[in-house]
């Protein structure tokens, strides 16, 4: 009975073994058929291969941003016309696999989702930053959030401190690969006088783009991926460094937990949904208290 249940934990190993090495090897191909005329959109494909298998719902949004935006650039030339289409029938087939993901399927919970996503991987590297943990994972993060804030531009008019986060992390990105080629010591947290040249910006955030380093931090963080319920406000002082990450991000899923229930109360009043709507404030509620209680403990 062991033996059988060792050979079927065998065998389950290796179909996803060449489900993932096939699915790498499409997007490695992908990747490198890539027209010039979309080379500035490659980080949005490279979200999509990292969340492969992980997070379907900001894979598939990655993808939609990416063909939304290749088709304001080029949508006559054979080349762009024919990898453009191709990314289209990616989101077909991913949608029809995932006819109930509410991330796919309802942009509201979409939204939320990326959110969630963008801001868990910024207060990670922020968290980092100010800490002095200084690593490629560290400003993959930082610029991986920003394309991410980037896409919730597809769901209407994005929140003022979401923008700030997004500018932040993209010039702190670019800031933390210039230190790693230079060999210079990064200044941790914010720094008050953020005057880079403009060449030195942009070449900073194109190489900061190829950076291929896996997101062992993040993506080992929780599945799914929950974020805080705002973003860091940047103070001067670095009271945040010495929360421990781990604790930090339990703390964030806590909110993300509370602000997804009331969501879903906002989503079913909008369809005029009392019960449901009482519901999820009842569960954000019980949520909130449960952590008040455990704090004043």
């Amino acid at each position: 009975m062991h033996c059988s249940k060792v050979l079927q934990c065998f065998n389950s190993a290796i179909i996803h073994f060449k489900k993932n090495f096939k699915k790498f090897t499409v997007w490695k191909i992908i990747m490198d058929t890539l027209p010039e005329t979309y080379k500035s959109l490659a980080p949005y494909l490279k979200i999509a291969e990292d969340m492969s298998e992980r997070d379907v719902g900001v894979e598939y949004w990655s993808l939609y941003y990416f063909s939304h935006s290749a088709l304001h650039i080029d949508k006559t030339s054979p080349e762009c016309v024919s990898f453009v289409n191709s990314k289209l029938n990616c989101l077909e087939k991913l949608k029809a696999a995932n006819k109930t993901n509410e991330c796919i399927c309802n942009e509201a919970a979409a939204k939320a989702h990326i959110e969630r996503v963008a801001l868990t991987m910024f207060e990670y590297a922020d968290r980092c930053d100010r800490s002095g943990i200084f690593s490629k994972n560290v400003i993959k993060s930082f610029y991986t959030s920003a394309n991410l804030i980037d896409m919730l531009s597809l769901f209407g008019e994005q929140d003022e401190k979401l923008l700030e986060a997004r500018k932040y992390g993209r010039w702190k990105a670019a800031y933390l690969f210039s230190c790693l080629k230079s060999g210079e010591k990064p200044i941790p947290g914010p720094v008050e006088e953020k005057e880079l040249l403009d060449e030195d910006r942009d070449q900073g955030e194109t190489e900061v783009s190829d950076v291929v380093t896996e997101f062992d931090e993040c993506t080992k963080i929780s599945k799914p991926i929950e974020s805080p319920l705002q973003i860091s406000e940047f103070p001067e002082d670095d009271s945040c460094a010495d929360l421990g990450i781990e604790e930090s991000v339990l703390r964030f899923e806590e909110f993300a937990k509370a602000q997804k229930f009331c969501k879903y109360a906002i989503n079913a009043l909008e369809y005029e949904d009392a019960q449901t709507a009482i519901k999820n404030l009842k569960q954000a509620l019980e949520l909130l208290q449960k952590k008040l209680l455990f704090e004043k403990l």
